[in-house]
């Protein structure tokens, strides 16, 4: 029975072991990839994002489609504990000059007409409302990404999860950069055709986090 106990102990420690080295060499990869995208924005755009990348569990998204007004950086990081969600929320909240929840009933969402269609066959979304675009309900408001093609699960949309909150740190209107060359977004109000914003979306029962910066 000692023997077979020893066996098991041996197995589960080992196991630890080459879980601990793929966990070590996966953020070696991810950390790699994750200078390479923070790279292509400026520190002003992207400086709200962490140093590096800590969490095992996560997801970096970067997007550089010019056609569909798409230049992004996403950084999801979940399995976080409390303490360091409290941490976020503190000093999201010093920084943010905007905070609206995922539920909310009007949110101004960058590129709201695409949709996983649009996304998976990368063609342009027809808006047959135009009145859609620049709804009364926008005034004052900041805009926030769509999130609609980074599935928190598979086959969930963000914006039908309840109990993210968002924080918007920094956004501008019809900001140009050259960097970018990007022309107007006809998915956008004329103040709004372009710009940049930028921010963290929480959730504390799912204990994720997501870094955001948007460019358009």
């Amino acid at each position: 029975m000692r023997l077979v106990l020893l066996l098991l102990c041996g197995t589960f420690l080992m196991a630890c072991t080459n879980r601990r080295e793929f966990e070590k060499q996966s953020l070696t990869k991810v950390n790699s990839d994750y200078i390479k995208d923070r790279s292509i924005f400026a520190a002003p755009l992207s400086n709200h994002f962490p140093d590096k990348i800590v969490k095992p569990k996560n997801k970096l998204i970067c997007n550089t489609d010019r056609a569909k007004n798409n230049f992004s950086l996403f950084l999801f990081e979940y399995q976080l504990t409390e303490k360091e969600l409290d941490r976020v929320v503190r000093k999201a909240t010093i920084h943010s000059i905007a905070q609206y929840s995922s539920t909310d009933s009007c949110n101004f969402i960058v590129n709201r007409f695409e949709s996983r269609a649009t996304s998976e066959n990368f063609s342009m979304p027809k808006i047959t409302d135009t009145a859609q675009i620049d709804k009364p309900c926008f005034k004052d408001k900041y805009p926030i990404p769509n999130f609609i093609d980074y599935s928190i699960e598979e086959g969930v949309d963000f914006w039908k999860e309840p109990g993210f909150e968002i924080f918007v740190l920094d956004a501008g209107s019809n900001s140009k950069f050259n960097t970018f060359n990007l022309t107007p977004n006809y998915q956008m109000p004329e103040i709004w055709k372009n710009g940049y914003s930028k921010g963290i979306a929480l959730n504390f029962r799912k204990k994720m986090v997501i870094y955001w910066l948007i460019v358009w």
